[in-house]
């Protein structure tokens, strides 16, 4: 899933140390750092190079809401 993720396809929700490396790399980013939920962390995952679609952006800002 990390891997998917990395590539571009989407957005996970997973272990802290399942992405570590990705974290630091700079390969993933990850969302709502301030917020604490039962389980993994939901991390949204943006190509480097690549202009994040409009329709992605709009997907962020209204998980962040739901999940804030």
């Amino acid at each position: 899933m990390v891997d998917a993720v990395v590539s571009g396809l989407g957005i996970a929700q997973v272990y802290d140390k399942a992405v570590s490396q990705a974290l630091k790399s700079g390969d993933m980013v990850e969302l709502l750092p301030s917020t604490s939920i039962s389980g993994p962390p939901v991390n949204a995952l943006i190509p480097s190079g690549r202009v994040m679609p409009a329709k992605t952006k709009v997907f962020i800002e209204f998980l962040k809401a739901q999940l804030s």
